[in-house]
């Protein structure tokens, strides 16, 4: 008797755990299941044209996605979202009865705007991007078109004028800020294969700071005087391979002038041009076609 009364205890006491085992599923199950439905996530930061997928998991509901500005930001069937241009926008995501929000902020840097523009310029098929780090350094960028899109075949670092980048003039070692064309090649040695026109520099060639020739280059045969401008073959170093850009293309006279993209000297800095390495100077030439721009701004 004593044995069943024992028996009959020990199978109420694994009831007893089945039935709290039982009533902690029943209890646990409910809200884990609505905690785990989550959208992927909240926020997304992109630059235009680019895109990011979202997406909702713990539901097998059919989700229906929203843009709350589709001037900003799209978003397809499936959760793809992309950048159309600087803004804010919020995506809605309805999975049965539940409603998810993500916090599209879509920002593009001055850089990826020019890639941008560029990018149908058939004309243009090279950009030297130089973004200026402050001093007088900046990290030089070569992108090439290949099969319509851009690809940074060099990155390496600069050097801007003394006194950084700006409003240049005759009188301030500023490197000029903005866009401009690379016109030609230049340099004291023979074409290492550029593609570009190309200035084999001799004894005669000046780049001009008077003010009847102001900001040109000229052979001194052709236009005899005095010249106070730079007499290129007088800097064997940096001149050895150039390219020259067209900042003051209409020679306004105290604007500044001989403004080049070239090899580094030995000072860490230059006068207002654009410096890198021979080696990095030379793959610029090498690449470059006709159409070719240089960008400078702040980093």
């Amino acid at each position: 008797m004593e044995e069943r009364k024992k028996r009959a205890f020990q199978w109420l006491k694994v009831y007893a755990c089945l039935l709290l085992v039982f009533a902690a599923v029943l209890a646990w199950g409910p809200s884990e299941v609505k905690a785990a439905a989550k959208l992927s996530a909240k926020k997304l930061m992109l630059s235009e044209g680019k895109t990011a997928v979202l997406s909702v998991t713990g539901t097998k509901a059919a989700v229906k996605w929203s843009s709350s500005n589709k001037k900003v930001a799209t978003v397809s069937r499936k959760g793809v979202v992309r950048a159309v241009k600087d803004g804010k926008a919020i995506i809605t995501a309805k999975a049965g009865t539940r409603t998810f929000r993500c916090t599209v902020t879509v920002k593009t840097t001055r850089w990826e705007k020019l890639l941008n523009k560029y990018k149908s310029y058939a004309s243009v098929g090279q950009l030297v991007f130089v973004r200026y780090t402050g001093g007088s350094s900046a990290v030089v960028e070569l992108y090439k078109k290949v099969s319509g899109k851009w690809k940074l075949v060099l990155s390496c670092s600069g050097e801007v004028g003394q006194e950084g980048i700006g409003t240049a003039s005759e009188y301030r070692a500023v490197t000029p800020k903005g866009v401009y064309n690379l016109t030609s090649g230049f340099g004291i040695a023979d074409n290492p294969g550029t593609k570009m026109k190309y200035v084999k520099v001799n004894e005669y060639l000046y780049w001009c700071g008077d003010e009847n020739y102001y900001n040109q280059l000229i052979d001194i045969r052709e236009c005899p005087h005095y010249c106070e401008g730079e007499h290129l073959i007088d800097y064997p170093q940096c001149y050895e391979y150039g390219m020259f850009f067209d900042y003051n293309k209409k020679n306004v006279y105290g604007k500044g002038s001989a403004f080049f993209l070239h090899v580094k000297g030995n000072s860490g800095y230059t006068m207002g041009c654009v410096a890198v390495s021979r080696r990095n100077m030379i793959k610029i030439l090498k690449t470059c076609r006709k159409g070719a721009k240089i960008c400078i701004y702040p980093y």
